[in-house]
């Protein structure tokens, strides 16, 4: 909650119910605790990222080496302090991989391998090309030259996802 910080337990997310459907029963819902209001588990723009995670992200960042994976997903990569995660993995020699709707300034400037598409489209067939023992096995969609691609980089990486 807003108040306290306090966990609310909503509903899951029905995809049978439409945006306004969700909306409306949210409307009311307080917290049980202290009666304040609720507010999404994420860091809202203006607000700033909290210390500890930020500190544990940057050194993973650090730590990355050749062989290793940089996953970046769903990010315009113009919102700081998290754009500098990717830049700072691109000076460590790191297999780097973009999943987004549009290409963006990252995918510009570090030449990453670029997934177009739903991240959770995407992830779902990132994750069984990663579990795979043998050879892609993909179809000729428009992903698979950079799953192919994403195979040969990570053969020595299955074990360094850092995401």
């Amino acid at each position: 909650c807003v108040e306290k910080g306090h966990m609310i337990a909503l509903n899951e997310y029905d995809p049978t119910k439409t945006d306004e459907e969700h909306i409306q029963a949210s409307i009311g819902v307080r917290c049980a605790v202290c009666d304040g209001f609720p507010r999404p588990d994420c860091v809202l723009f203006t607000e700033a990222l909290p210390n500890e995670p930020w500190v544990q992200a940057e050194y993973a960042a650090e730590q990355l080496r050749g062989g290793d994976v940089c996953i970046v997903i769903g990010t315009t990569a113009s919102v700081y302090p998290a754009a500098y995660i990717p830049e700072i993995a691109s000076t460590r020699n790191a297999t780097m991989i973009e999943i987004n709707m549009d290409e963006t300034r990252f995918t510009r400037a570090f030449k990453p391998i670029f997934l177009r598409g739903k991240a959770s489209d995407l992830l779902e067939e990132l994750l069984a090309e990663l579990d795979s023992e043998e050879a892609p096995a993909l179809g000729h969609d428009k992903h698979s030259n950079a799953m192919l691609d994403l195979s040969a980089a990570t053969e020595e990486a299955r074990e360094n996802v850092a995401v």
